[in-house]
């Protein structure tokens, strides 16, 4: 029974979203063949269905009736008009039968491992923590849940048809849907080939594409760069018939397939530049003002696709394009710091170095999760198809879409271009000319030249031969047991078995009540199968402020701390203010306490007085709460102008004020300005330094953890320094709970 829901969920998406592109070409009037029809169609639904989804989740009423209903019209209608939907279309051109065998034994042999895959219980990483851990959320609560974590900014086009298949059939059913964009796409690259001319290239890109190792794995899990991949190709299948035929209703099916895919990556923007540009220089000889209105047309059409989301992240978060620009659209919920650490990090990917890339790539390596194939070794011939105006768009589509891979080296973020550079790589192969060959010879020694690629690619890709043939080939598609599919192993034991964050999820459930979050230092666990709230000391703010409480006293009982004592005349003081003039590229300015001082003895901040900071004003209490462990920070490289202070309800009769921080800011320099009964600032006098010895305060950071809500706390063997927290779990006042090898949960006492 179980199976038959995952299927029914995968179908009902899959179903509905063709249904719609079907009318939503009928609609616009776009004349294709049925083949051509039915795989952009799907693409085209998907873009129109993930909005309906957003709509539907927006006012709360995502349940799985809804979206059967939904289903079941579509269905219906789709078979009362389907002449309508698919009328009669001219003959295509004619594909030799070779590469149709050759297509046909691939896409069976290949579809069929990966359709196992997908159909198996969800286990990748990305997938079971955010990918379907928000739509987990979404799901229990029959629409959006404002959440604050770092993926929750990010758009979610895919994951709303992820959402649909999940309400009927959960996990496995999402894997589908995605699954469905992986064979879509082979058949699209196909189609391009026969539609254009190159029928053999188009068949032999599609082939290198669908069996490239990891491209199956993305494909077959509830990830989300495959379903981009296959949307931004029908997006140049649509520009490249529009630049044809320049008819009205392409450009529009065009602008919303293109919208869809800025709704799934905010890096897809450099594609819909591209193809904004070429929807311009392709009007030219039009008025401009009719130039004008049409790319108008195009440009609104793309930005409702995306705009929900940027609307949700405006009213969520204060920031329309979260988590990324936090700088220009600063908030309480998102670190600088982090956003910056986090580009540096994807920049410099487990410091992979451009010289490595290509075999990295291409047949694994160390640093990288997957590889591509070793065929793709041969990419730069596709740089030749610029020679050729059949080849020369589709290279320019695949640099627009690698326009943001030096800022993200992983090689999934190269898979969007992939189609585009196999296609044009194909296409060169079969341009080869040979010398003293009649022009016939010459095409067919191309084709089997062409046909041995892709044959190799295809025997060193299968499962069983790719780890002997490549050098660290990584994430790819397993052979996985039919009863697994079938469930005859239940999905809990198989995971249980085979991921440890799933298990110590599992052990979570069992153990913290429904209402109690979870503070974790490190392992993400499986969101996507447990309603318990999981803060990821990474993910936010929040997480980020939590984790600080630890990793700032982690050496206490070693390590004593700064104690700067400014002394100045007594002053009836209405404002003081700690200003920064130091300067750092990466070091941030904290405060852990300040106090305030009058006849040498410490007095309170008084009602009514008001704590404020820049940067980072959101958390300037904390530098003023009485709190050892508690801090301000500013979360960002120190400059100078950066200020923290307070602002008294009444002028308030002081002659000292001391600051109490951390002994690692070499390059902060600080300045004590007061603000007096007559107006004026004064600098006062440069503070004496102190040092306080070392106290333990592990057991007062997690009591402050305790005092913000969070009594259990996860800790893993893979975080910094682990033996700090996991060796000596008694000093910081915690209880071991449960576990597994590498991950530890504890009570706070």
């Amino acid at each position: 029974m179980v199976v038959f829901w995952i299927l029914l969920g995968w179908t009902a998406c899959v179903v509905t979203a063709l249904a719609v592109g079907l009318l939503l070409f009928r609609l616009l009037r776009v004349s294709l063949d049925r083949m051509e029809a039915l795989c952009l169609g799907y693409v085209a639904g998907s873009a129109v269905l993930s909005w309906v989804v957003f709509a539907i989740a927006a006012v709360g009423i995502a349940r799985k009736g809804v979206f059967l209903s939904l289903s079941v019209l579509a269905v219906a209608a789709s078979l009362y008009f389907w002449r309508w939907l698919l009328p009669p279309a001219p003959p295509a051109p004619r594909v030799a039968i070779g590469w149709k065998i050759l297509f046909a034994a691939a896409i069976l042999a290949y579809g069929t491992l990966c359709f196992r895959q997908a159909l198996s219980p969800e286990m990748s990483s990305d997938g079971m923590m955010y990918h379907l851990g928000l739509v987990s959320l979404f799901n229990r609560a029959h629409g959006f849940v404002r959440y604050v974590d770092m993926y929750a900014g990010l758009p979610e086009g895919i994951e709303m048809l992820f959402f649909y298949a999940f309400a009927i059939g959960k996990h496995s059913a999402a894997s589908l849907v995605h699954f469905s964009f992986l064979v879509d796409l082979a058949l699209l690259m196909a189609l391009y080939g026969r539609r254009f001319g190159f029928a053999s290239a188009g068949v032999a890109g599609a082939l290198l594409v669908f069996a490239s190792p990891l491209v199956g794995a993305d494909g077959t899990c509830a990830y989300n760069d495959v379903g981009l991949a296959a949307v931004t190709f029908a997006a140049v299948y649509l520009l490249e018939l529009w630049r044809n035929q320049k008819s009205g209703g392409l450009l529009m099916a065009c602008s919303i397939v293109t919208g869809f895919t800025m709704a799934i990556k905010y890096t897809a923007i450099f594609f819909a530049l591209f193809v904004v540009l070429t929807i311009v220089i392709g009007l030219r000889g039009r008025s401009w003002r009719r130039r004008g209105l049409l790319v108008a047309a195009a440009g609104l059409v793309m930005s409702v696709c995306v705009a929900p989301y940027l609307v949700r992240n405006a009213l969520w978060f204060d920031n329309p394009i979260a988590f990324f620009g936090n700088s220009i659209f600063r908030n309480p919920y998102f670190h600088i710091s982090f956003e910056q650490g986090y580009a540096r990090n994807l920049a410099h990917l487990n410091g992979l170095q451009w010289r490595d890339m290509p075999m990295e790539l291409t047949t694994g390596g160390a640093n990288v999760e997957g590889c591509l194939g070793a065929v793709f070794l041969l990419a730069p011939l596709a740089l030749a198809g610029v020679l050729w105006p059949q080849s020369r768009f589709l290279v320019f589509a695949a640099l627009s879409t690698m326009v943001s891979f030096p800022a993200a080296r992983s090689p999934r973020y190269l898979i969007p271009a992939l189609p585009m550079i196999a296609i044009a790589m194909t296409f060169v192969v079969c341009r080869v000319r040979w010398p003293f060959l009649s022009r016939a010879r010459q095409q067919a020694v191309s084709s089997v030249l062409l046909a041995a690629l892709v044959i190799a690619h295809l025997v060193t890709s299968w499962p069983l031969l790719l780890d002997r043939r490549y050098r660290t080939p990584g994430w790819h598609v397993a052979r996985i047991p039919w009863n697994v599919d079938m469930r005859k192993v239940t999905e809990d034991t198989w995971l249980s078995e085979r991921s440890e964050e799933y298990a110590i999820t599992r052990r979570i459930d069992a153990v913290v009540p429904r209402d109690e979050p979870v503070f974790s230092m490190a392992c993400p666990g499986a969101k996507a199968y447990t309603d318990r709230d999981i803060v990821i000391v990474f993910q936010s703010a929040h997480g980020e402020l939590l984790g600080d409480l630890l990793y700032s006293t982690w050496n206490s009982p070693a390590s004593g701390r700064e104690l700067w004592r400014f002394r100045f005349p007594p002053v009836n003081a209405r404002e003081v203010r700690l200003v920064q003039q130091g300067r750092s590229i990466i070091q941030q300015w904290s405060v852990n306490e300040v106090r305030l001082q009058s006849n040498g003895t410490e007095i309170p901040i008084g009602p009514g007085a008001h704590s404020y900071a820049w940067p980072n004003p959101w958390d300037a209490g904390l530098a003023f709460d009485g709190s050892g462990v508690t801090r301000w920070c500013t979360w960002e490289p120190l400059k100078p102008g950066m200020h923290l202070g307070v602002r008294f309800g009444a002028p308030v009769r002081l002659d000292g004020l001391t600051v109490l921080d951390f002994p690692d800011q070499w390059e902060s320099k600080v300045s004590l300005k007061v603000l007096n009964e007559a107006g004026q600032w004064v600098e006062e006098p440069p503070p004496a330094l102190e040092i306080v010895p070392a106290m333990d305060l592990r057991k007062e950071a997690t009591q402050a953890l305790k005092h913000a809500g969070i009594h259990f706390i996860l800790l893993s063997r893979y975080q910094w320094n682990s033996a700090a927290f996991l060796d000596v779990a008694g000093a910081w006042g915690l209880t071991p709970v449960t576990g597994t090898p590498n991950y530890k949960l504890f009570r706070i006492e």
